[in-house]
């Protein structure tokens, strides 16, 4: 369409040049062709006349040339038409491996041009501050010293990512802020600023609704714990009831097989998988028994193809079980403060519901239960939370202020001695965030606890205590 009105405009100022040359040299010329042109009847033939006597020829006079600059003008048009009508060719893909940097915890890439191969580093560290008063001190540290007052590094990770033909990934998570506690003497112990092995996991990609992981990795029984990583968790520490099941030791990172997938662009999520169900974070354990922990989860997000914030909205529940050795539950603050401890053994069967609606871009409304049946010991552990935060204001550049109040509960009760211990708390905090990279936390914790049973040193812990947790997360 463009190469014919450019054309049709060539010829037109072409015929109207030629025109402009003949009216000049004759004006009658021009006069008759207006008159012509401006009426709507045929312009009547002269009558028929005798011929006039052949007189000597006339001296034609030349026609004016068409000039140069025009020509060359009318040259440049049709050169211009004919690019514009040529079809045009891809670009040419582009050369070479790409390497960059991904704002707000996406690390460091070498990429080839297809992104078939890409390798990706990425890091956080964890600055903690803890205050607690007297009382959980006492309990925490098992001092009449203690230390209510105390700065630590809580993690310290650095992780390590190849793709491998789009398909398969390798990923691999190196702790360098392992927990320990000072020996008799407040001296250092010789673990002290050990490493550790997080995660070493293979995942391969068939296609979206089924993939296999492989390795030492998160396992999907709990939301909080397995899909809301630790550099992304809106309170400094998980919620109690789960902190007790990740001390067990159980969930948290394990080694084992799972497959997944995710269907209908993205509403159905599933995981399924086997582990040896001894596992801890920072450490590499073999298995201890013949037995194996089965964990699965399903997600559902029914706006997931939608846009806006409610896209984001989710329902989930976990499974687990399994049957292992003596084992211990461990109750404590989220302060570390170790309120009850019962042994259990043999059989358990677990159920994790989770929830989270985000209502438009300034509020979230999240929640978790757990519950565990430990058939053989006739004990029960279960709780949860639930959890607003709003997000006050949050900027292009990453700078952002979002309080929060988050009331849980966790409670162990054994029917052989018909014990029940419960720990309530509640959080108080928020998360300003500097950039998109750095983050401060900070969570008030009045806790409460109460037993009933016929343990004298137990009962001794019954009533209120308050910790204060600070944390600055620096990630790349």
């Amino acid at each position: 369409m463009i190469k014919k009105w450019l054309s049709l405009a060539v010829t037109t100022a072409f015929v109207l040049f030629t025109h402009q040359q003949t009216w000049a040299a004759d004006p009658a010329a021009t006069d008759a062709f207006w008159n012509t042109a401006a009426t709507d009847k045929p312009v009547a033939k002269p009558a028929a006349t005798a011929p006039k006597p052949a007189g000597p020829p006339a001296v034609r006079e030349p026609k004016p040339s068409v000039s140069a600059e025009l020509i060359e003008r009318l040259n440049s048009l049709e050169k211009k038409v004919a690019e514009l009508s040529a079809p045009k060719e891809a670009a040419p893909a582009a050369s070479g491996w790409t390497s960059g940097y991904k704002d707000g915890g996406g690390g460091f890439f070498w990429a080839s041009p297809d992104q078939a191969f890409v390798f990706k580093t990425m890091g956080y560290v964890q600055f903690h501050h803890i205050w607690q008063d007297g009382r959980a001190a006492a309990i925490r540290t098992n001092s009449v010293n203690p230390v209510s007052n105390d700065f630590f590094i809580r993690r310290a990770r650095l992780d390590f990512s190849g793709t491998v033909n789009k398909k398969t990934e390798l990923f691999v998570e190196i702790e360098g802020g392992v927990a320990t506690t000072p020996a008799s003497g407040n001296t250092a112990s010789t673990t002290q600023s050990d490493f550790a092995l997080v995660e070493a996991k293979i995942t391969h990609k068939f296609v979206d609704p089924f993939q296999l992981r492989f390795g030492k990795f998160l396992t999907p029984f709990s939301n909080e714990n397995s899909f809301r990583g630790s550099r992304a968790l809106d309170t400094v520490e998980r919620y109690a009831a789960l902190n007790t099941m990740i001390l067990l030791p159980s969930l948290d990172t394990q080694t084992g097989a799972m497959t997944f997938g995710q269907w209908a662009k993205g509403r159905y999520a599933y995981y399924a998988g086997v582990f040896n169900g001894n596992g801890r974070q920072g450490d590499n354990f073999r298995d201890n028994n013949s037995q194996k922990n089965l964990q699965g989860r399903f997600a559902w997000k029914p706006l997931a193809a939608k846009t806006g914030p409610l896209s984001a909205m989710s329902f989930g529940l976990g499974v687990d079980w399994d049957r292992e050795l003596a084992q211990t539950l461990d109750l404590r603050t989220l302060g570390g403060s170790r309120m009850y401890t019962l042994n259990v053994q043999g059989d358990r069967m677990g159920f994790s519901p989770d929830v989270f609606v985000p209502v438009g871009k300034w509020l979230e409304i999240r929640g978790e239960a757990l519950m565990e049946r430990f058939n053989d010991s006739r004990t029960d552990l279960y709780g949860g939370f639930g959890q607003i935060m709003w997000n006050v204001f949050k900027t292009e550049k990453g700078l952002g202020f979002s309080p929060l109040v988050r009331a849980e509960s966790a409670v162990i009760s054994e029917s052989v001695n018909e014990t029940v211990a419960r720990l309530n708390i509640l959080t108080l905090g928020w998360n300003f965030y500097f950039n998109k990279n750095v983050r401060w936390q900070c969570n008030y914790l009045p806790s409460h606890f109460r037993y009933t049973g016929d343990a004298a040193a137990v009962a001794l812990k019954e009533g209120h205590y308050d910790e204060i947790l600070n944390q600055l997360q620096v990630k790349f």
